[in-house]
C-alpha cells in the first residue's frame, strides 16, 4: 500500500488524520503510543481542538501512510487561518469611520 495522496482532499487535516488512523484499525492509544504522545492529545487533534506541530504530524504521517508534505501543506492554512481568527478577535474590527 503506498501513501496516500492529499492534494484534491477537501478534508480538514483533523478529518485526515482521525479517517487514517481507523482506515488502519488503529486506536487513539495505539497510535499515541506509537508516537510517543498521550490518546488524549491525539484526540484533541482529531477534534480538531489542536493542531500538531510539524514534528508530530510527521511521525503520524508515517505511521498512517500519508504524504507529509500535503499534510503540512493543510496545517499551515489552518494555522495561519487560526493565526488571523485570534487577531481579529483581539483587536476587532478594523474602523472604517474614520
Amino acid at each position: 500500500m503506498g501513501v496516500m495522496n492529499l492534494k484534491s482532499s477537501d478534508l480538514k487535516s483533523s478529518e485526515i488524520l482521525r479517517l487514517s488512523r481507523t482506515k488502519k484499525n488503529l486506536t487513539l492509544r495505539q497510535l499515541g503510543h506509537l508516537i510517543g504522545y498521550n490518546h488524549s492529545y491525539i484526540s484533541q487533534i482529531e477534534k480538531g481542538m489542536k493542531i500538531p506541530s510539524d514534528q508530530i504530524a510527521r511521525k503520524m504521517a508515517t505511521i498512517l501512510e500519508i504524504d507529509f508534505e500535503n499534510l503540512r501543506e493543510i496545517l499551515e492554512d489552518e494555522r495561519y487561518e487560526e493565526m488571523t481568527s485570534k487577531i481579529k478577535n483581539r483587536f476587532g474590527k478594523t474602523n472604517s469611520a474614520t
